[in-house]
């Protein structure tokens, strides 16, 4: 493998390895903002309220839920999350939205909890180009389910957004808590030189191992 040859690799591999990056979204636990607990250590939000910051709620009334609480239920990331029913059975429900700061036609992952008591718990997720339902299944007692997909950004700003649609079982309960979007591939992005000269060292005792095992004049 000449020069020219091992530097086209090296690009190529930076290019095409995903990257790891932390969350873009802001407060995705849902820990913080102006939370004021009613006795059940619970705040109910209205749509349009922007209370939990980073995001807006959408939709129906939804339930700001501390831990701990007269439900038996619990985050699955920090002490706090949502219950997009709030404390009305059946719909309709509530959901949240938040922009986030997104690379036109980069990759991203997107990945959060549902969570459902003795029943099922479904939610809509929108962001770019997904669209799909997330659920999560409890035969007895409180259980966290983890969606994880991808979706491409159309621009330098995306809108994520949740909201129910269905929650059965005793419970009338859908869950919504660590939310996490994080780059998975940019197209735009330049392979870093420390990385390329790492790659190119690699290759090198391949190089010469290949070089003794091959007949003279390969």
């Amino acid at each position: 493998m000449n020069r020219r040859a091992l530097l086209l690799a090296c690009s190529l591999v930076f290019l095409i390895v995903p990257s790891t990056r932390a969350s873009v979204v802001v407060n995705g636990d849902f820990e913080l903002g102006s939370f004021v607990p009613n006795n059940d250590n619970t705040m109910s939000l209205l749509a349009g309220s922007t209370t939990m910051n980073g995001w807006t709620v959408t939709g129906d009334s939804l339930a700001w839920i501390n831990t701990p609480n007269p439900f038996l239920l619990a985050a699955s990331s920090g002490s706090k999350f949502l219950d997009l029913t709030d404390y009305a059975v059946g719909g309709p429900y509530g959901g949240v939205r938040q922009t986030i700061s997104t690379v036109s036609n980069a990759t991203y992952r997107i990945s959060f909890d549902v969570g459902a008591v003795s029943g099922t718990a479904k939610l809509q997720v929108t962001a770019g180009d997904l669209s799909d339902i997330a659920s999560s299944v409890a035969s007895n007692g409180h259980t966290w389910t983890t969606y994880s997909s991808f979706f491409t950004a159309n621009s330098g700003s995306t809108v994520i957004e949740f909201f129910g649609n269905q929650a059965d079982g005793g419970g009338h309960y859908l869950g919504l808590d660590n939310v996490r979007v994080e780059l998975f591939q940019n197209p735009n992005a330049v392979p870093e030189p420390a990385g390329c000269f790492l790659l190119i060292l690699a290759a090198m005792p391949l190089r010469k191992s290949l070089k003794k095992a091959l007949p003279k004049g390969t």
